[in-house]
This record gives C-alpha cells, sequence and structure tokens, in this order.
C-alpha cells in the first residue's frame, strides 16, 4: 500500500514562478521561516535540473513542510524526461532529500503547453502514453507521480474533465491499475470568481437575483438588472459537479477524485498543486470581480474549513496560488498581481491574517450526515396559480427573444400571441405569462410545460 505524505493540517501555497530559484534569489531559509509563521505544512517547488530545488526540499523537509516537486519544461506534452537528460537525472536525489511527489506534466488542455501553441488532434494519446513513461520512472526510485492536473475549462474541444477522463482510460486499459494505484491525483482548483460553494450555490442552481446592497458593494458587468437576467439566463438547475463546465470552481479537488474513482475503480488521494481565489478573475458575468478583500475573506474561510474538519481525508493539501512571482526572481511580472509577496517586498493583507491565526492541527475527518429532505411542498391548485400570474407585473421594458427555450416553443405552438410577462418563479414552477394564456411547468421539467387561460 502507498504511503501518501499527509501535511499535518492540509494547507500548501504553489512556491515561486522561477524554476531555478523555487524560493527565490535570496535563499530559501527566509522563505521557509515566513511558511512557518503561517503555518503552510505543504509546498509546491518547480525543478529545472540538477538540483535547483535541492536546497529548497531541504529547507522545507526540515522544517517539517511536505513537498511537491513539478519537473518543469516549457512545453511538456511532445515528449518524456528523456528530452532533458540533466533534469531527469537529477530526481532520484531529490527523493533521498525527503520529497516523495511529483509532477511530470502541466495543463496539457491549453494551448500554451504544446510545441508551437497548437494542441495535437491525439493529444490524450501523447499524454497518457509520455506519463506512463515518466511515472514508470518516478517509480523505480520510490516517488510518486502524480496525474497530470488539467487547466479549468481548458480551450475550445479540450473540456478539462473530458481530457482527464480519456487519460484515465488509457492509463487504466495500457498501463494497468496496479501502476496507477501507486499514483496520486494533481488538481488545479481554481475558483475563477465563483463562490466556494460553486456549482452549487443559489445563483447557480436556482437564478437567484443580486440582494440588497450587494450590487454597491462589489464590481459587476452591467447593470443590476443586467445582472440578474444574466442569473436568470445563465441559471443550471440540478446542476452536479462532473457535469460539462461544473468544476471550474474549488470544488474541483472532489470532481477529479469522483471522476477517477467511477472510470477506474480507484479511490487516489488529491493534492492540489494550484488554486484558489485569485485576484482580478472575472469569467464569469453572473458574479462580481474579484477583489483582494474576496481573496483574503476566500483563503481564510478555506483555512477555517480545514481547521474544522470540513474536507474529506482525501483531500491531502491546498495550493494556493502564488507565494512569490517577481520578487523571487521570476523575470516576467506575468503573475504578479496574483502574489502573496510581490516585487515591492510587501506581503498582502491575507497573509498577515494567517499569521495571526496561528498553527492548527487537521482534526479528522466525519462524513457529513445527509440532512433529512424537508417535506415536499403541496402544489398549488390552479386557482392559486391563477391568481399568481394575476398580481404578477406585467413587463414594461424588452423581453428578451430566445427561439430555443421552452416557453415561447410551447406558447406558438398554442397560439398565445406575444410574452406579456417575463419569467419568474413561483413555488417550484417557473411562469411566464402570453397575451392568451399563463405557460408553466415544475422548475427543470421542461418536457411537461402546460399553460391555463387568464
Amino acid at each position: 500500500m502507498t504511503d501518501y505524505p499527509t501535511p499535518r493540517n492540509g494547507m500548501g501555497i504553489h512556491g515561486g514562478g522561477n524554476a531555478w530559484y523555487p524560493l527565490g534569489e535570496n535563499g530559501e531559509a527566509w522563505a521557509v521561516e515566513q511558511f512557518v509563521e503561517m503555518d503552510f505544512t505543504l509546498v509546491k517547488l518547480l525543478t529545472c535540473g540538477p538540483g535547483s530545488a535541492m536546497e529548497a526540499v531541504k529547507q522545507c523537509r526540515a522544517a517539517g513542510i511536505e513537498t511537491i516537486v513539478r519537473c518543469y519544461r516549457p512545453t511538456p506534452h511532445a515528449s518524456t524526461l528523456d528530452a532533458d537528460p540533466p533534469l531527469k537525472a537529477g530526481l532520484p536525489a531529490l527523493v533521498a532529500a525527503g520529497n516523495v511527489l511529483f509532477e511530470v506534466q502541466n495543463e496539457p488542455n491549453v494551448n500554451w503547453e504544446w510545441p508551437g501553441n497548437v494542441i495535437p488532434p491525439d493529444a490524450h494519446e501523447q499524454v497518457a502514453h509520455n506519463f506512463m513513461k515518466d511515472a514508470d520512472y518516478i517509480l523505480s526510485f520510490g516517488g510518486i507521480p502524480l496525474v497530470t492536473a488539467m487547466s479549468p475549462g481548458g480551450e475550445p474541444g479540450w473540456d478539462d474533465i473530458e481530457f482527464l477522463q480519456h487519460m484515465l482510460w488509457i492509463l487504466k486499459d495500457e498501463w494497468g491499475l496496479d501502476k496507477l494505484a501507486r499514483c496520486a491525483l494533481a488538481c488545479h482548483n481554481a475558483c475563477l470568481n465563483h463562490p466556494l460553494d460553486y456549482p452549487f450555490d443559489d445563483v447557480n442552481q436556482k437564478g437567484a437575483p443580486l440582494q440588497p446592497c450587494e450590487y454597491g458593494a462589489h464590481e459587476w458587468q452591467g447593470t443590476e438588472a443586467e445582472v440578474n437576467a444574466n442569473r436568470l439566463k445563465g441559471m443550471n438547475a440540478g446542476q452536479k459537479l462532473l457535469d460539462p463546465g461544473a468544476s471550474n470552481c474549488w470544488n474541483k479537488y472532489q470532481a477529479v477524485h469522483e471522476l477517477c474513482k467511477r472510470e477506474t475503480g480507484l479511490a487516489l488521494p488529491v493534492y492540489s498543486t494550484e488554486g484558489g481565489q485569485w485576484l482580478g478573475d472575472w469569467q464569469d458575468n453572473r458574479y462580481h470581480r474579484i477583489s483582494a478583500q474576496d481573496v483574503t475573506d476566500t483563503y481564510n474561510r478555506i483555512r477555517a474549513t480545514m481547521k474544522a474538519g470540513g474536507y474529506p481525508d482525501y483531500y491531502k493539501g491546498t495550493g494556493f496560488w502564488l507565494a512569490g512571482s517577481r520578487g523571487w526572481g521570476n523575470p516576467t511580472y506575468e503573475f504578479e498581481h496574483q502574489t502573496w509577496y510581490n516585487a515591492s517586498g510587501i506581503w498582502l493583507q491575507n497573509v498577515y491574517d494567517y499569521k495571526a491565526a496561528g498553527p492548527f492541527d487537521r482534526p479528522a475527518y466525519v462524513e457529513p450526515i445527509p440532512p433529512v429532505p424537508p417535506d415536499p411542498e403541496t402544489p398549488p391548485t390552479i386557482e392559486e396559480i391563477r391568481n399568481e400570474a394575476w398580481r404578477h407585473p406585467r413587463a414594461v421594458t424588452g423581453i428578451d427573444y430566445n427561439p430555443e427555450a421552452a416557453f415561447p416553443r410551447y406558447a406558438r405552438g398554442y397560439d398565445l400571441g406575444r410574452p406579456d410577462t417575463k419569467e419568474w418563479d413561483w413555488r417550484g414552477l417557473r411562469m411566464q405569462g402570453f397575451v392568451m394564456g399563463v405557460v408553466y411547468a415544475v422548475v427543470g421539467d421542461w418536457a411537461n410545460v402546460t399553460h391555463l387561460e387568464w
């Protein structure tokens, strides 16, 4: 049975963005002191050749911090580690120094990780076959390979969950479950600009409108009415974590674990190697732009949940992005706005909160008891539905036309005329008034639309 490293409290962070100096050019000792003070017990490190991560691994391990080493190559997916002999030759010594976990690939579902910025049609097969060869080497000297982390979303046609699913099929069939069982799963669970409970939050599941004072407290794409319209239009009632697009969030660690278990039968542990809430993210127009305070609040909520035993045992550690970049010698400013320690030598506010929070030990995770479902609400009568429709305000502004929506198609089929109201939800129903009648259906049951007369 594989002995997987288990960080004391599950709190981890990605080190610097400079593979030649993974904890900065000013020496590893100072960076490790900061990690200890903030109570991080897992650090992701880059290595690009013989010994570039060696001192960082030694210093972290001496301080009781577990490490993950990524074998950094600019375009890793068109070849194996054999393409970089000095890098490959230096890896066994890292195990001797105390590092066990290795990443040999990175985000194959985005263009920039491939030569010429082009993902080839057989990318699934190339990535899986190269992983097998490199993972065999890692296993040969006592390391644990991490199955490749995907980029959230990915390029069009290269969905992250679908890519990982295809890769797992190939590993299971061509490499074998015995070897796969000796691996773990890497995960890049960036929140994007989604809340921590996405995709199960009320905005995504129910199209919940903005709350009072919420609009003025954040930066949004559009007016308050436009945001609410986007929420209704983008609602995904009943969406589950493994449904297309749903896993682009913090809970991706659950998605990759569940996917692997479903496709291979193996309940492999998960280590985040990048993730968390990133300043400035604004990918989903139903939610607000991420501010510095949002970053601080999110990280402290994750820490509090971890401290309370709120994460399952298979989730071994977070991988908050990014400890340092330009301030630690990375030659570009690409990620500078997302770092914890910036080029001006300033720690961001969330770091002070971390330091003030003090150390903790992660308690044992207890599987939550499923809530008792409430008694089903008595369906409204026809007269109650009619009364609700009469009381609902008529539209005074334009109504967006969606020819594929269930209600307009139904209304055209029954000659109900133009819409008189926008859609709204009431007592489990979605309703919309048309000139000649009120169309309604149980939310999510779009195959059983019906109507009544005014």
